[in-house]
């Protein structure tokens, strides 16, 4: 683990007392937090222990820690993230981020994730107020699965590709399953923005 990652943690981890949310409750999940403070309503700060990236975490979600992998001297890393497995939803939801320090090529990215899903995926890039690109496309894997894929750049060959698949629980009536997929794909866009890389010396 980043020994500068662990520093950044330590103030959320020797809380004596932590929000009574899903994130803080995970053990594992709990370790990427920096604060016990919100960013925003709903969200706590996350460092990746790559100490590459953070972003705005979902209070309602974990990190799934068997699928979590970091490279050695930190060229990569994969995030699972989760609603609680035991608890009940309405609605599914998974989002994964692997990131990389040697983006070769844009469109060779882009099409590494439109493999993934084996769909073609139409990418349409969000402005932001920063130096980074963000990419992200809308799709329909089948009729009960939909989602964001997303390709995070920037200058110094830094990239993440996430996606967030949706689907809706068997309690969900039909009748408010897209429109609960819309909610749910708006504040996956919102969370995309949050996401800012933090090491950006580039390798």
């Amino acid at each position: 683990m980043n020994n500068d990652n662990e520093s950044k943690s330590s103030s959320a981890n020797e809380a004596k007392e932590f929000p009574e949310v899903t994130a803080f409750e995970d053990e594992f999940t709990r370790s990427f937090l920096e604060s016990t403070e919100t960013t925003r309503e709903g969200y706590y700060s996350f460092v990746s222990k790559s100490n590459s990236f953070k972003m705005d975490f979902p209070q309602d979600m974990i990190i799934n820690e068997e699928s979590h992998t970091v490279e050695p001297d930190d060229r990569g890393e994969y995030i699972y993230m989760e609603y609680n497995p035991e608890g009940s939803k309405d609605l599914y939801a998974v989002r994964t981020i692997q990131y990389t320090n040697f983006m070769t090529d844009e469109a060779n990215s882009k099409k590494q994730i439109s493999n993934s899903l084996d769909l073609e995926l139409e990418f349409n890039e969000i402005s932001l107020n920063n130096d980074q690109k963000l990419q992200v496309a809308d799709f329909e894997y089948d009729e009960e699965i939909s989602g964001i894929a997303a390709l995070i750049s920037n200058s110094k060959n830094q990239e993440l590709q996430i996606i967030a698949d949706i689907q809706c629980g068997e309690a969900t009536q039909s009748d408010t399953c897209a429109s609960e997929k819309e909610k749910e794909k708006e504040k996956i866009i919102e969370w995309l923005e949050t996401i800012e890389f933090i090491n950006t010396e580039g390798r």
